[in-house]
Protein backbone atom coordinates (compact mmCIF):
# COMPACT_ATOMS: atom_id res chain seq x y z
CA UNK A 1 0.00 0.00 0.00
CA UNK A 2 1.91 3.28 -1.30
CA UNK A 3 1.93 5.89 1.85
CA UNK A 4 0.54 9.09 1.48
CA UNK A 5 3.56 11.06 0.83
CA UNK A 6 4.85 8.97 -1.87
CA UNK A 7 1.08 9.04 -3.48
CA UNK A 8 1.93 13.43 -3.14
CA UNK A 9 4.69 12.57 -4.61
CA UNK A 10 3.85 11.20 -7.73
CA UNK A 11 0.83 13.97 -8.23
CA UNK A 12 3.36 16.33 -7.92
CA UNK A 13 5.62 14.84 -11.09
CA UNK A 14 2.48 14.15 -13.04
CA UNK A 15 1.95 18.18 -12.53
CA UNK A 16 4.87 18.62 -13.91
CA UNK A 17 4.94 16.95 -16.58
CA UNK A 18 2.00 18.04 -17.73
CA UNK A 19 2.84 22.04 -17.55
CA UNK A 20 6.59 20.62 -19.09
CA UNK A 21 4.39 18.97 -21.87
CA UNK A 22 2.34 22.59 -22.23
CA UNK A 23 5.12 24.50 -22.54
CA UNK A 24 7.24 22.10 -25.32
CA UNK A 25 4.01 22.47 -27.37
CA UNK A 26 3.05 25.77 -27.17
CA UNK A 27 6.91 26.65 -27.72
CA UNK A 28 6.59 25.08 -30.69
CA UNK A 29 3.81 27.01 -32.26
CA UNK A 30 5.73 30.13 -31.78
CA UNK A 31 8.82 28.57 -33.67
CA UNK A 32 6.62 27.58 -36.67
CA UNK A 33 7.03 29.99 -39.92
CA UNK A 34 4.65 32.79 -40.36
CA UNK A 35 2.44 31.36 -43.92
CA UNK A 36 1.55 34.85 -44.66
CA UNK A 37 -0.74 34.90 -47.75
CA UNK A 38 1.08 35.14 -50.91
CA UNK A 39 0.07 38.70 -52.29
CA UNK A 40 -1.84 38.73 -55.21
CA UNK A 41 -0.85 38.89 -58.59
CA UNK A 42 -0.28 42.89 -60.01
CA UNK A 43 -3.33 43.13 -62.70
CA UNK A 44 -1.97 43.03 -66.08
CA UNK A 45 -1.63 46.53 -67.35
CA UNK A 46 -3.89 47.46 -70.32
CA UNK A 47 -2.17 48.30 -73.36
CA UNK A 48 -2.16 51.78 -74.32
CA UNK A 49 -3.91 52.89 -77.43
CA UNK A 50 -1.87 52.71 -80.82
CA UNK A 51 -2.13 56.31 -81.88
CA UNK A 52 -3.28 56.50 -85.52
CA UNK A 53 -0.28 57.11 -88.33
CA UNK A 54 -0.40 60.55 -89.13
CA UNK A 55 -2.19 61.20 -92.72
CA UNK A 56 -0.42 61.48 -95.55
CA UNK A 57 -0.12 64.52 -97.63
CA UNK A 58 -2.68 64.77 -99.87
CA UNK A 59 -1.01 66.15 -102.56
CA UNK A 60 1.54 68.64 -103.51
CA UNK A 61 0.18 72.44 -103.41
CA UNK A 62 0.05 74.46 -106.35
CA UNK A 63 3.12 76.10 -106.04
CA UNK A 64 5.89 76.17 -108.53
CA UNK A 65 9.16 74.64 -107.85
CA UNK A 66 12.07 73.17 -109.80
CA UNK A 67 9.96 69.52 -109.79
CA UNK A 68 6.64 70.86 -111.09
CA UNK A 69 3.79 72.80 -110.01
CA UNK A 70 1.47 70.59 -107.43
CA UNK A 71 0.67 67.03 -109.66
CA UNK A 72 2.45 68.29 -113.11
CA UNK A 73 5.77 66.93 -112.25
CA UNK A 74 8.86 66.69 -114.33
CA UNK A 75 9.18 63.66 -116.40
CA UNK A 76 5.83 62.80 -114.44
CA UNK A 77 2.56 60.86 -116.77
CA UNK A 78 0.76 63.20 -118.71
CA UNK A 79 -2.35 60.92 -119.06
CA UNK A 80 -3.58 61.24 -115.40
CA UNK A 81 -2.93 65.15 -116.06
CA UNK A 82 -5.26 64.62 -118.80
CA UNK A 83 -8.07 62.42 -117.09
CA UNK A 84 -7.99 64.98 -114.38
CA UNK A 85 -9.08 67.92 -116.69
CA UNK A 86 -5.97 70.01 -115.70
CA UNK A 87 -4.35 69.71 -119.38
CA UNK A 88 -5.72 69.13 -123.36
CA UNK A 89 -4.83 69.28 -126.45
CA UNK A 90 -4.68 72.79 -127.79
CA UNK A 91 -5.98 74.40 -131.07
CA UNK A 92 -4.44 72.84 -133.92
CA UNK A 93 -2.23 75.67 -134.37
CA UNK A 94 -0.01 74.26 -131.70
CA UNK A 95 1.85 71.68 -131.88
CA UNK A 96 1.36 67.80 -131.15
CA UNK A 97 3.48 67.64 -128.57
CA UNK A 98 1.73 71.13 -125.93
CA UNK A 99 -0.91 71.15 -124.33
CA UNK A 100 -3.16 73.52 -122.71
CA UNK A 101 -3.13 73.58 -119.01
CA UNK A 102 -7.36 74.78 -117.47
CA UNK A 103 -8.49 74.70 -114.14
CA UNK A 104 -6.02 75.79 -111.48
CA UNK A 105 -3.05 75.02 -113.99
CA UNK A 106 -4.66 77.86 -116.95
CA UNK A 107 -2.60 79.44 -118.59
CA UNK A 108 0.00 77.17 -118.28
CA UNK A 109 1.41 75.01 -121.35
CA UNK A 110 3.24 71.90 -120.80
CA UNK A 111 5.75 70.14 -123.50
CA UNK A 112 5.87 66.47 -123.74
CA UNK A 113 8.18 63.98 -124.91
CA UNK A 114 7.67 63.19 -128.70
CA UNK A 115 5.07 60.04 -128.03
CA UNK A 116 2.74 62.90 -125.30
CA UNK A 117 3.34 60.93 -122.52
CA UNK A 118 6.26 62.45 -120.52
CA UNK A 119 5.90 66.23 -119.07
CA UNK A 120 9.54 68.26 -119.74
CA UNK A 121 8.59 71.56 -119.86
CA UNK A 122 6.16 73.99 -118.00
CA UNK A 123 5.80 77.01 -119.28
CA UNK A 124 3.82 79.63 -117.08
CA UNK A 125 1.89 82.87 -118.13
CA UNK A 126 -0.45 83.06 -114.99
CA UNK A 127 0.08 85.41 -112.47
CA UNK A 128 -1.96 83.63 -110.40
CA UNK A 129 0.30 80.76 -109.75
CA UNK A 130 3.20 81.53 -107.19
CA UNK A 131 6.52 79.97 -105.81
CA UNK A 132 7.00 78.94 -102.43
CA UNK A 133 8.17 82.47 -101.32
CA UNK A 134 5.25 84.00 -103.14
CA UNK A 135 6.87 85.44 -106.74
CA UNK A 136 5.30 84.89 -109.72
CA UNK A 137 4.50 86.03 -113.02
CA UNK A 138 4.03 89.84 -112.66
CA UNK A 139 7.00 90.75 -110.00
CA UNK A 140 9.39 92.80 -110.16
CA UNK A 141 13.03 91.51 -110.69
CA UNK A 142 13.60 93.48 -106.77
CA UNK A 143 10.92 91.63 -105.56
CA UNK A 144 12.51 88.16 -107.18
CA UNK A 145 15.68 88.86 -106.04
CA UNK A 146 14.76 89.80 -102.14
CA UNK A 147 13.21 86.47 -102.19
CA UNK A 148 15.85 84.45 -103.31
CA UNK A 149 18.89 86.23 -102.65
CA UNK A 150 22.27 84.64 -103.95
CA UNK A 151 20.24 81.31 -104.55
CA UNK A 152 19.92 83.07 -108.14
CA UNK A 153 21.77 82.41 -110.98
CA UNK A 154 21.53 84.86 -113.83
CA UNK A 155 21.88 83.57 -117.03
CA UNK A 156 22.72 85.92 -120.05
CA UNK A 157 22.77 84.41 -123.86
CA UNK A 158 24.65 86.10 -126.41
CA UNK A 159 21.82 84.51 -129.00
CA UNK A 160 18.95 86.29 -126.91
CA UNK A 161 20.17 89.30 -125.11
CA UNK A 162 16.54 90.91 -124.83
CA UNK A 163 15.73 88.46 -121.90
CA UNK A 164 17.57 87.89 -118.28
CA UNK A 165 17.43 85.10 -117.17
CA UNK A 166 17.39 84.08 -113.73
CA UNK A 167 17.73 80.63 -112.58
CA UNK A 168 16.81 79.08 -109.28
CA UNK A 169 18.41 75.43 -109.43
CA UNK A 170 17.75 72.38 -108.03
CA UNK A 171 18.82 68.58 -108.34
CA UNK A 172 19.27 69.45 -112.52
CA UNK A 173 15.90 70.98 -113.08
CA UNK A 174 15.42 74.68 -112.35
CA UNK A 175 12.77 77.36 -112.19
CA UNK A 176 13.62 80.31 -114.44
CA UNK A 177 12.55 83.50 -114.11
CA UNK A 178 12.44 85.81 -117.54
CA UNK A 179 13.00 89.55 -117.85
CA UNK A 180 12.20 91.44 -120.48
CA UNK A 181 15.47 93.55 -121.29
CA UNK A 182 14.32 97.37 -120.68
CA UNK A 183 11.17 95.93 -118.18
CA UNK A 184 10.79 94.99 -115.06
CA UNK A 185 8.44 92.18 -113.96
CA UNK A 186 8.88 88.83 -114.52
CA UNK A 187 7.58 88.24 -118.13
CA UNK A 188 7.40 84.22 -117.97
CA UNK A 189 8.52 81.40 -115.27
CA UNK A 190 9.75 78.25 -117.43
CA UNK A 191 9.93 74.87 -115.32
CA UNK A 192 12.51 72.12 -116.71
CA UNK A 193 15.84 70.35 -116.72
CA UNK A 194 18.69 72.72 -116.01
CA UNK A 195 20.19 71.96 -119.38
CA UNK A 196 17.08 72.36 -121.41
CA UNK A 197 16.38 75.76 -119.65
CA UNK A 198 19.27 77.47 -120.81
CA UNK A 199 18.23 76.28 -124.61
CA UNK A 200 14.59 77.71 -123.95
CA UNK A 201 16.57 80.84 -123.20
CA UNK A 202 18.36 80.85 -126.55
CA UNK A 203 15.26 80.25 -128.62
CA UNK A 204 12.06 80.99 -126.49
CA UNK A 205 10.13 80.03 -129.52
CA UNK A 206 9.63 76.81 -128.04
CA UNK A 207 9.66 73.33 -129.31
CA UNK A 208 7.97 71.17 -131.15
Amino acid sequence: MVSRRRWWLLIGIGVVLLWAGIAVAAASVLKQPDTAAPAPAPAPASASPVAPASAAPTGEPMSITPAGIGPALLNGAVAPLVTAGLFSKGDAAMCDTTLSGSGALADVAAYTDPGGTIVEQLWIHSPKLTTRTGVHVGSSEAELKKAYGSALRLFQAKENPYVRAYFLDEGGNSVVFLVPDGGDGIDKILVMSTALGEASVRNLEGFC
